[in-house]
């Protein structure tokens, strides 16, 4: 049922250099025996206690450890075939993996399943491999937790004050999607494998005026049907009340501590509630207007917040100051629940991510095999002294945008390829710009990892570091190790929980590393061109904070990244502004980004800057359906429409939910 290492490490080689072409080594091939090696003893050790912990398998980005996955699937032998759920971040990638099986294997023996690729579960079953995407993992794993949540019998619970309510018709959740996923013609899918990390923790977080908001939105004939669940919204609004009143009438410390340590007694399932409510025309409540992608917003936010209610009550929760809000938070860890078999999760990262320790004996870090990949042809251009948060950067962006470009075409010539990674509403604004590279291209955090469309490109630019919420790094050790004192919240100088402090920003510090490093890694400084396991010559040009936290990214970035060039990256005021024109793309890339809903054409032409002449010209292309920008932004959701507004007709800019 497995494939003998040096068979794997042959068809690999054969696969690098003829189809893929790129030069081998034997450290690279030193990473694929290791990988062939991994593969085969999780499926050797099913139904075993081995089988259960986690094996994290870390080869470097450009070593191939996708490919490889492909390749070894296509060697598993069709007698006794182990079965095997792969797990990919995209749907696009699903469907590559798929195709690259199928085509190695010379028949169909890989599926890719996912929103965009339906097929019966019978079908999906009989396929030795099957392809999904983190979205479905996740929530497979998701259901799996919840049938597992023992829910009180109304008969041995009733209401307690200030603790909840009992629902006498509990709904109990069943991890039959799950079930479905691993199960195929000859048992249970052996080999499990998670192509590049998760995202392994479901936060939840709710405050005051979310919880009211909410119970102002369910309308009686719904509330009336749902008394438990209407007693918990109730239960908890009068909660946050009580700790709003206590922290702002005794002038208390607002500062972060542990609420609770233990689940509430008698909890209801807010899942008929749910439900009920995704029927909803809650557009025509709030809005007074027939809008079907406002309603479908509207529903999903007050989807959330039952469900992140649900989540508080049922867990511990800690207690945060945000934005001026009273905050309780809470996590559960999604990746690893107890009675899950383990699977093989391929980070290249994984050396960066403190998160993997904290799972303790449940995961093994597999040391990775030296020298497979050398960055000395790549030089890391830095700047630092920079406030390269979001909120930050779209504020100043008209200064700092134009600052950019200015400092990028005085490095570099115009023959090259530049992808810039930055924070989501800042993408449009880079954009506009027509920079006279031969070819440039903007992309945002949260959709570059797993991207290949800029694999040829040779140069990469980081605007912007992806800060996490202050409140993530707390809830991630928690999920993992339990909830922790008041003490461990506030830790400072030299208090006892100080190395507690130390933990959290090691945590932030480590997925600042693993984000960076995966968006330098979209360009061409993959491609392997000698038995050094050097890459083409390229550029990564980077700005960083002036504080610690820039100082340890830079050296987690050397560490991901052996060999790396860093110079100093001398970053001045421009002394023209570059030229703005490129403003169809920058449009294509307003729409990708922004929310569900209108967005009226004068914010939209305002924020963006374009001249009223542009504009125009470009209304009368969003409204052609045969031109490339109708097509482009029909392909996001987007759409140009007119709408009539008292006495006069005004354009929007509409984007399906």
């Amino acid at each position: 049922m497995t494939v003998e290492p040096s068979v794997f490490v042959g068809a690999m080689r054969a696969h690098w250099t003829d189809t893929l072409q790129n030069i081998s080594s034997a450290a690279l091939e030193a990473v694929w025996h290791q990988m062939a090696f991994t593969f085969n003893h999780q499926i050797a050790t099913f139904g075993t206690p081995a089988a259960d912990r986690w094996r994290i398998l870390q080869p470097t980005t450009g070593t191939g450890k996708s490919q490889g996955l492909a390749v070894y699937c296509s060697l598993l032998p069709d007698h006794g075939h182990p079965g095997v759920l792969i797990v990919t971040r995209l749907k696009t990638q699903a469907d590559e993996i798929a195709a690259t099986i199928n085509t190695l294997a010379g028949r169909d023996v890989a599926l890719a399943y996912h929103s965009d690729s339906r097929v019966p579960v019978e079908v999906f079953q009989r396929s030795p491999v099957l392809v999904i995407t983190h979205r479905a993992y996740e929530i497979g794993l998701d259901a799996v937790t919840k049938a597992d949540a023992c829910i009180p019998n109304a008969a041995d619970h009733g209401f307690v004050e200030e603790q909840g309510y009992v629902d006498p018709n509990p709904i109990r959740a069943t991890a039959a999607s799950w079930e479905r996923l691993h199960q195929w013609t000859l048992g249970r899918r052996k080999l499990t494998v998670i192509d590049e990390a998760l995202d392994i923790i479901e936060e939840a977080q709710i405050d005051l005026k979310r919880v009211s908001q909410v119970r102002g939105l369910i309308p009686f004939a719904i509330a009336e049907k749902h008394p438990a669940q209407m007693k918990v919204i109730e239960m908890m609004e009068g909660y946050l009340k009580n700790l709003a009143r206590t922290v702002d009438e005794r002038n208390a410390p607002r500062s972060e501590r542990l609420v609770s340590a233990k689940s509430l007694p008698g909890l209801v399932d807010m899942t008929p509630l749910r439900q009920a409510m995704k029927s909803v025309r809650l557009d025509f409540d709030l809005l007074n207007k027939n809008d079907p992608d406002d309603n479908k917003r509207i529903v999903h936010q007050c989807d959330t917040i039952l469900r992140d209610i649900q989540s508080t009550l049922e867990n511990w929760h800690w207690y945060a100051m945000k934005l001026q809000q009273h905050t309780l938070n809470t996590a559960r860890c999604l990746i690893v629940p107890d009675d899950i078999n383990g699977a093989v999760v391929l980070d290249a990262t994984a050396s960066s991510n403190l998160i993997y320790t904290l799972f303790g004996d449940r995961a093994e870090i597999v040391p990775v095999p030296a020298n497979a990949r050398s960055y000395a042809n790549v030089t890391l251009h830095v700047s630092t002294g920079h406030a390269v948060g979001k909120t930050t950067l779209l504020k100043k962006i008209k200064e700092e945008g134009p600052k950019l470009i200015s400092n990028l075409q005085r490095e570099i010539a115009p023959r090259r390829k530049v992808f810039v990674c930055c924070h989501k509403f800042v993408k449009p604004h880079i954009a506009v710009y027509d920079t006279g590279f031969d070819r440039f291209d903007v992309g945002h955090w949260g959709a570059v990892d797993g991207e290949n469309r800029w694999k040829d490109f040779d140069t990469a630019v980081i605007f912007g570091l992806p800060y996490r919420d202050r409140t993530w790094s707390a809830n991630t050790f928690m999920a993992l190790q339990g909830p922790q004192a008041t003490e461990w919240l506030t830790a400072e100088g030299d208090r006892p929980f100080q190395r507690y402090k130390d933990i959290r920003h090691a945590l932030e510090v480590g997925q600042l590393v693993v984000n960076l490093v995966q968006a330098m890694n979209r360009t061409r400084n993959r491609k392997v061109i000698d038995a050094h396991g050097n890459c083409p010559p390229a550029d990564i040009f980077l700005l960083l904070p002036g504080d610690d936290t820039g100082k340890e990214v830079l050296e987690g970035i050397r560490r991901e990244m052996p060999g790396l060039n860093v110079v100093n990256w001398s970053y001045s005021e421009a002394r023209r502004k570059p030229r703005r024109s490129n403003f169809e793309d920058a449009l294509v890339h307003y729409g990708d980004v922004m929310v569900a809903g209108v967005k009226s054409a004068s914010d939209v032409r305002s924020e963006l800057g374009i001249p009223q002449r542009t504009w125009f010209r470009l209304v009368e292309k969003m409204q052609d359906h045969a031109s490339a920008i109708c097509n482009r932004l029909a392909s996001l959701g987007v759409s140009y429409e007119v709408k009539r507004q008292g006495s006069r007709n005004v354009g929007h800019l509409a984007k399906a939910g």
